[in-house]
């Protein structure tokens, strides 16, 4: 066999290789969108996240630890994730209490948006303004929502850059 004959079934392997990669992305890129239509069309989803911005907003820790998914959630509100660990709703009521008792004049934006591929989870980031000590400060706030039982429910939540 020539060397012209390799090279010619190997850009053929390597073109049949790449039409199943980007049919492939193709595909994951379609079930995406029709996941992100489903999420946003979802009332009961835009109503958590409105209240969940509103009730930080205001400090309202007992009702923000109602929005935590009943066997918990992941949550970091530290600079880092040492503090990370899962969080159960009535351990979640304190743990924003007294994250408002140090913070103040709270600001949340919806920066993005970015669905899971079966429509029961979101992603979502968030711009969150404060004083702390008088000093306005700024983190972001990554969300992640799962549809249950309860209806859609807080399982992630960390600050970061």
């Amino acid at each position: 066999m020539t060397h012209r004959m390799e090279t010619k079934r190997g850009r053929r392997r390597d073109r049949a290789v790449l039409v199943v990669v980007l049919t492939i992305l193709a595909a994951a890129a379609f079930a995406q969108v029709g996941a992100l239509e489903v999420v946003q069309d979802d009332p009961a989803l835009a109503t958590a996240q409105a209240m969940f911005r509103e009730r930080w907003r205001v400090g309202d820790s007992a009702s923000l630890a109602d929005l935590v998914a009943e066997r918990g959630a992941l949550i970091s509100l530290a600079r880092d994730d040492r503090s990370a660990r899962i969080t159960t709703p009535s351990r979640a009521r304190y743990l924003f209490k007294n994250l408002f008792l140090a913070t103040d004049d709270h600001v949340v934006d919806t920066l993005a948006v970015s669905a899971g591929v079966t429509g029961d989870i979101e992603h979502v980031v968030l711009n969150w303004s404060y004083r702390r000590g008088g000093v306005r400060q700024s983190d972001r706030l990554f969300a992640t929502w799962e549809r249950g039982p309860e209806g859609w429910r807080l399982i992630e939540l960390r600050t970061g850059r």
